[in-house]
């Protein structure tokens, strides 16, 4: 464990964060480690997922007040000090606060000798805290554990040595690694709850140093001792591996190693694990799968409007070549993601239906990242598609008559123009053959004839109540020659001009 003492500023004023992480730095240089959190629910899970020393609050704040972290602390027993900032007119919260165990409490805008004077003096308090520590009780932080856990995936053996030399674990140490599934995520046991039954066992073994953290497909262990494997170092991971239960799955019982050799057998575990997405034996090795233009015809716009089944087809074609090649998980993630960048790419109103999404079983990062196989994913997958493009032909549909309207409108408005079908696309802002096309499908009638129809629409009603000669009615209506107007009179009307008039007039 490092010697820095972790500090956790909550304000939702920048300004005050920053002010007070420079006093910090400034005053204390290589005293604190410093989080900060812009509300009361980043401020909360910073609490929960690491070993915080000093927690400076704001009592007012976003989705949770200053008074509910230090009430998360009495409820949970954290080691914690707490200050809290307030305002001259929250006296009443800051008594609530102090009753729930507020070390102190300094008014906005601070001072900064009193600032000063408060941190050291709660400083002193630390210190004396951390004295009295038991050794078993220096185990990492959440925070610190994770951090291995993402070396072991980022990083090369140099990074990882010196993360053991900061926290005092020599190279040639032993050390023990394992994976589990996390399929428990859609159990009814979380990850979350898998890890704390993990640290229940763990705490049975006082002189183990371990680190028990998640990646996006594993809960990983790692453990570490002084010299040799400890004389019940097999009994430990019986235990452990007694705790795979209801389906989860783990690469077995490891043997001790040598701290700096873990970083290959993680490799090799996780290489051994890509065969659990397809359900098959560690003895199948997976194969290159290079990019595939199978899922080219998924992103068409037919495909995307739902106007054909093809999309739940294609979509199948390209499940069939990803078990055909038995490709690593990562490499299927890039896939799909690629796929879905594509899609929203070419039509970006399936950014707005995936964020609708968002936070539901049908979230496509949700989906891709935690089905833990091939089967599972494709079910799911399918089932997202399926009403992604159902919102999305719901929403063109509604655009698609507001458009219509538009049109409508505005070849009333210019009928007696020159007008082209590609003066009323360009109005609408759309290209002039998917105008035509979309035109044609919902009003039943190409452009033209619905043109010639309003025209004669027209044409007829001034026949009727004007004494206007027919070439005038003509160009009025917008024919400039009366031979072209004769002939689409008496297409649409079954009558010539004249005639028409002759009949009405009477």
């Amino acid at each position: 464990m490092t010697d820095a003492y972790t500090v956790l500023i909550a304000d939702d004023d920048i300004q005050i964060r920053r002010g007070i992480q420079k006093i910090l730095t400034d005053h204390f240089s290589g005293t604190f480690t410093l989080l900060t959190a812009e509300n009361g629910l980043t401020a909360m899970r910073l609490l929960d997922e690491n070993r915080v020393d000093l927690l400076i609050t704001d009592i007012k704040m976003p989705l949770y007040t200053g008074i509910d972290l230090i009430e998360r602390i009495e409820q949970k027993q954290l080691p914690t000090q707490s200050i809290v900032l307030s305002g001259f007119q929250d006296y009443a919260l800051v008594r609530a606060a102090m009753k729930h165990g507020a070390a102190d409490y300094l008014l906005k805008p601070l001072d900064l000798p009193d600032f000063v004077r408060l941190i050291r003096s709660t400083l002193l308090t630390l210190m004396h805290t951390h004295a009295a520590m038991p050794p078993a009780t220096l185990h990492w932080t959440s925070r610190e554990q994770q951090q291995l856990i993402q070396l072991l995936n980022d990083s090369a053996l140099p990074d990882l040595l010196s993360f053991y030399r900061a926290h005092a674990i020599a190279a040639d140490d032993t050390a023990g690694l394992m994976l589990f599934s996390r399929t428990t995520s859609r159990r009814s046991l979380s990850c979350e709850d898998y890890l704390d039954l993990m640290r229940g066992v763990l705490s049975a073994y006082p002189a183990l140093r371990y680190a028990c953290g998640m990646t996006r497909r594993h809960v990983v262990l790692c453990l570490f001792c002084t010299g040799s494997a400890p004389s019940d170092a097999h009994t430990l991971l019986d235990d452990l591996h007694s705790l795979s239960f209801g389906g989860i799955r783990s690469t077995g019982l490891p043997q001790y190693i040598r701290a700096d050799e873990i970083l290959p057998l993680y490799q090799s575990l996780r290489k051994q694990t890509e065969g659990w997405f397809y359900d098959l034996p560690p003895s199948c090795t997976p194969q290159a799968f290079d990019r595939p233009e199978a899922y080219m015809p998924l992103i068409t716009q037919d495909a995307l409007s739902g106007k054909n089944t093809d999309a739940v087809l294609h979509l199948r074609e390209l499940f069939d070549l990803i078990q055909q090649s038995k490709t690593d998980y990562d490499t299927i993630c890039r896939i799909f993601y690629d796929l879905f960048d594509e899609i929203m790419q070419k039509e970006p109103a399936f950014i707005r239906i995936l964020g609708k999404h968002k936070l539901t079983e049908i979230d496509l990062p949700t989906v891709i990242s935690e089905s833990d196989s091939l089967s599972v994913l494709r079910a799911r997958l399918s089932e997202a598609i399926y009403v992604y493009i159902q919102d999305y032909r719901a929403q063109c549909s509604t655009q698609d008559e507001h458009m219509i309207r538009e049109a409508k409108a505005y070849i009333e408005a210019h009928y007696p123009d020159n007008l082209q079908l590609s003066d009323v696309a360009e109005h609408v802002h759309l290209h002039p053959n998917y105008f035509s096309s979309v035109f044609a499908a919902k009003t039943g009638t190409p452009f033209r004839v619905y043109l010639r129809k309003i025209r004669i629409d027209h044409a007829q009603m001034l026949l009727r109540t004007t004494e206007q000669k027919i070439y005038e009615v003509a160009d009025a209506v917008g024919y400039k020659e009366t031979a072209h107007f004769n002939r689409a009179f008496k297409e649409v009307t079954g009558q010539s001009p004249h005639q028409y008039k002759m009949r009405n007039s009477q």
